[in-house]
């Protein structure tokens, strides 16, 4: 067994840890957002191409 490492702090208090929770899930939801965000870009500028594409005829073989 390996010994437990010497931990030089005390435990979180429950306020420290709501407060530490609060702002990881801040930081997570602000991560989401991006991605939805970068995700709806990706699909506007596909629909874009795909317009694009039809509108010259060179999807016409991929209808």
């Amino acid at each position: 067994m390996h010994a437990q490492p010497q931990n030089s702090r005390p435990p979180l208090t429950l306020l420290e840890a709501r407060t530490f929770e609060q702002h990881h899930l801040v930081k997570l939801d602000e991560a989401i957002m991006a991605c939805d965000n970068r995700m709806a870009r990706f699909h506007q500028m596909r629909a874009d191409y795909l317009r694009a594409a039809i509108a010259t005829g060179f999807a016409k073989d991929a209808q």
